[in-house]
């Protein structure tokens, strides 16, 4: 649970936080949506592009995700890029409302963050860090871990 933190634009409510100490974290707000934000603790995303997106030129790292089943077998997968934050040097990344996604890509990002919560398999997230290995995490379901 967070207070939220209106100076900074963070709302209050529960967010589910994975995280590696050695890696990053990857944290959700709602399992219901499609947006999700990536964290890395060493090193920085390959960033620096951008893309046009309603008149402003927003920076993006692309993330690659894979939904397994319970024997490792890759179901489902989803190439999309989404939105660095060159503010804090490609540390992060996030899905945002903002972003020209299609009906059917934020339909992939549910699929996967749904599995995130419950289900047999895992989900992987990969992003490329510079000058390092990638991010790299599985993440098997919250309904799991418990």
């Amino acid at each position: 649970m967070t207070k939220g933190d209106e100076l900074k634009e963070i709302p209050a409510g529960e967010y589910y936080k994975y995280t590696v100490d050695t890696l990053g974290a990857v944290t959700i707000r709602d399992f219901n949506d499609w947006n999700l934000g990536v964290e890395t603790f060493k090193g920085n995303f390959c960033g620096g592009q951008t893309t046009s997106s309603g008149g402003w030129q927003v920076p993006y790292v692309e993330i690659r995700m894979g939904l397994y089943d319970a024997s490792g077998q890759l179901i489902e997968k989803l190439f999309q890029n989404i939105e660095g934050d060159y503010n804090w040097n490609y540390r992060s990344a996030h899905t945002s409302e903002h972003w020209l996604t299609t009906p059917q890509i934020r339909g992939k990002f549910k699929k996967m963050i749904k599995a995130m919560q419950s289900g047999d398999g895992y989900v992987r997230i990969l992003i490329k860090r510079m000058n390092m290995a990638d991010f790299d995490l599985k993440i098997t379901p919250y309904n799991k871990q418990n």
